[in-house]
C-alpha cells in the first residue's frame, strides 16, 4: 500500500463497533494475511479496500477487515 495520509477503518468480525484511525504520516501499511494487534487481541487482516478519491481535497480512506486470532 502507498504511503500518504489516510483515514483508517477497522472492521471487527466480532460483532463490535468500528474502530477509526488516521494515519497522517502514511506510516501504517496494512496487508492483507497480517496479524495485528487493535484493543488488546489479536486480528488477522482479511482484507484491505481502499475507497477511492471522489474529489482533489479528499482524504483516502482504507477499510480494513478483521478476523480474531485466538493466541495460546
Amino acid at each position: 500500500m502507498g504511503a500518504g495520509v489516510k483515514h483508517i477503518v477497522y472492521k471487527f468480525d466480532d460483532g463490535h463497533y468500528d474502530e477509526r484511525d488516521f494515519d497522517a504520516h502514511g506510516s501504517q501499511i496494512l496487508v492483507r494475511g497480517d496479524i495485528i494487534s487493535r484493543r488488546g487481541m489479536t486480528w488477522k487482516i482479511d482484507a484491505v479496500e481502499k475507497e477511492e478519491n471522489l474529489g482533489l481535497a479528499r482524504i483516502p480512506t482504507y477499510w480494513v477487515h478483521l478476523t480474531r486470532v485466538v493466541v495460546n
